[in-house]
């Protein structure tokens, strides 16, 4: 299931994007790897809280256009459980589910922002407080989105901590559309 829900992150910008499969049949890994450098996601690294001794999970480190299906070995153990239960169960483990569900994190941070995932007052942003913690690795901040605010005339100057969301100072994001 957590495959099938990063799967459907991938497909959903290409959709809401307007772009087509290559073999204008069906997307497959193919297209989606394109989105690895655009969304930075092999910078996400995702650790769980609760469980000193896992590992930290950076789900997307190892994606490579050359082999975007076997490159991406949580994926394509899902890919081979799914087509061939019988030959391949035991690929279905514990630890590809966890980079599963560190991969739908790090599609939520790439397509929403982390900061309604991290800061907003609702019970997603609560369960993953408590259970994860979002970082970037080797993250190129020029690449950040940052949002466009207009001030009120009668800002203080002396202000050191500013929340542009909750002030409802930040303006309408400008979209430029996704380029592959």
């Amino acid at each position: 299931l957590a495959c099938t829900e990063v799967e459907n992150s991938w497909v959903s910008i290409f959709k809401n994007s307007g772009i087509s499969p290559q073999n204008n049949r069906m997307f497959t890994t193919n297209d989606y790897v394109k989105l690895l450098s655009k969304a930075r996601l092999n910078e996400f690294q995702i650790t769980f809280k609760n469980y000193d001794d896992l590992r930290n999970f950076i789900p997307f480190s190892q994606w490579d256009v050359s082999q975007p299906t076997k490159s991406l070995k949580w994926y394509d153990s899902y890919n081979k459980t799914k087509h061939d239960r019988n030959s391949s169960f035991n690929e279905a483990t514990l630890e590809n589910v966890l980079d599963a569900v560190s991969a739908n994190i790090a599609m939520f941070c790439a397509r929403f922002s982390p900061f309604s995932l991290l800061n907003n007052n609702n019970t997603l942003s609560s369960l993953i407080n408590q259970h994860f913690k979002i970082s970037l690795i080797a993250s190129d901040p020029s690449t950040y989105y940052i949002p466009k605010i207009e001030l009120p005339a009668d800002t203080r100057t002396d202000l050191l901590i500013y929340d542009c969301y909750e002030q409802k100072h930040n303006l309408a994001w400008n979209i430029v559309p996704l380029v592959l």
